[in-house]
């Protein structure tokens, strides 16, 4: 696209032509690939070689890497997920990087072609256009298969004029006849562009340095030998012989929090059983309803990825008086909120309840997961009850209000940015025997053909959950009941 339109017009032909400039550079940023139809419509495509072919080969793959520099997860319609990228860098004015992205086809996309866009903060400044065909130009959109997973690595020239500390990564999938193709979950700037990353300038950012540098965490999960009391104190002898976690840590950079929080599991042949410890020494919780907002106050939170396939997974939340919220997603945030789990909680308070004039130790929260719940909807082949080596993907958080201060999120695994629905960083559960002896690690488990769910599908989960005996007294949620009408949060990173 040429610069500006120029206007004679006396002494304010200057003016107009800065005016019109600015108001193309506009149009380009949000009209994106849109205003160069004419142009692309009739571009001519490269003929492939074998050469080609074997090189596209390459770059298909299976499966996405765990660990990506900046994972998004962004769905583009019911077409497309933009996964994620690596950055190899550093990233500098007037000097090539490197953009590994990885794409995944869901649907076939005729005459349907990607772009990659720059800008300055905020996505509104210094538009720079670096549009390609992926794996080098030879392999486009309407060639992609359903299933296939594209690894794309572009080299980019930032401008040697580049003024700004940081550089803004856009891309998307457009169609000179219909415009973008719908950013529908994920990171985007509001006209159907998904941001990819905001890149720190002259800071090495190499490969996946960033996400590897606090790797995911593991915990071994013993088998009980006797029944498990839901009580919220975890006495059994079971439960004294689970070692705990390492301690929560702050969920965007892993460092360490003034209040302690930790975990330890168990598990039969019907139930996972989870134990949360919590230092507070104000402990409270407004929200009584099933499948509130718990996230909006003090919770704690399991994340269950049973399959290891990276996009179906359950969300389980409990309060200390005693709430819970459950869902299923079938993929990045699309909760599916009258999915009912099953689960079970008590809860003890070391204090008083809601009561602000006091100083209280904390409180511990026991809850009971049916096995037959971690898939959710999926249709997804797991092991149950699980063998011994058997790994699923988990992750545990918790937040907590203090009055007067800022909203504090811990994790166990941190995802190391401010989004708890980060898969690859979630850590390995490793189911063991009662002495905690795993045997041969085993792989996890292949997805099945097809996770793909709708809100009217039915629940895998068990007709009569197992039964989890609860001693009178302690705060119990959980098991059929009346529901109360659930709602869809938005996709925006926040407190959880």
């Amino acid at each position: 696209m040429s610069g500006g339109i120029l206007v004679r017009s006396g002494r304010s032909t200057k003016a107009k032509w800065v005016g019109a400039t600015v108001a193309l550079a506009l149009a380009a940023m949000v009209g994106g690939c849109v205003q160069r139809a004419h142009k692309s419509s009739g571009h001519r495509r490269r003929q492939l070689t074998p050469a080609d072919w074997k090189v596209i080969r390459q770059n298909l793959l299976k499966k996405a890497p765990e660990h990506l520099t900046y994972s998004v997860n962004a769905h583009l319609g019911d077409k497309a997920i933009f996964l994620g990228a690596d950055v190899k860098g550093p990233v500098a004015p007037g000097k090539p990087f490197h953009v590994i992205s990885y794409w995944k086809a869901l649907k076939p996309m005729p005459g349907w072609r990607m772009f990659s866009h720059l800008n300055g903060p905020g996505g509104s400044s210094s538009f720079v256009n670096v549009d390609h065909a992926a794996i080098g130009g030879r392999y486009y959109v309407d060639l992609w298969k359903p299933g296939q997973i594209i690894r794309d690595d572009q080299a980019i020239t930032l401008p040697a004029n580049w003024a700004y500390k940081t550089v803004e990564l856009y891309v998307g999938i457009w169609k000179p006849s219909k415009g973008r193709l719908k950013v529908t979950s994920g990171a985007s700037d509001g006209h159907d562009r998904v941001l990819v990353a905001k890149i720190p300038i002259g800071q090495a950012v190499s490969g996946t340095a960033r996400s590897e540098s606090k790797p995911p965490r593991r915990y071994v999960v013993r088998k009980a030998t006797g029944p498990i009391v839901l009580d919220g104190k975890a006495r059994e002898a079971d439960w004294q012989k689970a070692p705990f976690t390492e301690l929560f840590v702050n969920s965007m950079n892993g460092s360490a929090m003034p209040l302690k929080t930790r975990a330890k599991m168990l598990w039969d042949d019907k139930n996972l059983y989870v134990f949360f410890d919590c230092e507070d020494p104000d402990v409270w919780a407004a929200i009584k309803k099933h499948d509130g907002a718990l996230w909006t106050q003090e919770m704690v939170e399991l994340m269950i990825d049973a399959d290891g396939n990276g996009a179906t997974y359950i969300e389980l939340q409990a309060n200390a008086a005693g709430a819970i919220f459950d869902s299923y997603l079938p993929r990045y945030r699309q909760n599916q909120n009258d999915w009912e789990s099953g689960m079970k909680v008590a809860v003890s308070v070391q204090g008083t309840l809601n009561k602000k004039g006091d100083k209280d130790k904390g409180w511990t929260v026991e809850l009971a997961l049916p096995l037959t719940s971690v898939v959710g909807r999926s249709k997804a082949k797991v092991a149950i009850p699980p063998k011994s080596g058997t790994t699923w993907r988990a992750n545990m958080f918790r937040m907590d209000v203090p009055k007067g201060r800022a909203r504090m999120a811990m994790a166990w695994s941190p995802p190391l940015k401010g989004d708890f629905h980060v898969l690859n960083r979630f850590g390995a559960l490793v189911f063991a025997d009662a002495n905690g002896k795993t045997g041969p690690v085993l792989p996890r488990a292949t997805p099945a053909s097809s996770t793909k769910s709708s809100k009217s599908a039915q629940s895998t989960g068990p007709a009569h959950p197992a039964r989890v005996a609860v001693p009178r007294g302690a705060k119990k949620i959980g098991g059929a009941h009346a529901r109360h009408s659930k709602t869809m949060r938005p996709a925006q990173p926040r407190a959880r």
